[in-house]
């Protein structure tokens, strides 16, 4: 399991606070998914390449 911490400020809102919570979740699972993909592609080059 792993676990992502994201510091935001908090306004007055808890609907604008779960919104912008949600977005950043979003983009942090992309961006995992990406560094993923990328270690994946790496890995296929080095095992074609030996």
């Amino acid at each position: 399991m792993k676990i992502g911490l994201v510091q935001q400020h908090a306004s007055r809102s808890r609907e604008d606070n779960i919104a912008r919570g949600l977005e950043a979740l979003e983009e942090a699972c992309f961006r995992e998914r990406s560094f993923q993909r990328k270690n994946i592609r790496n890995s296929l080059k080095k095992s074609k390449g030996s």
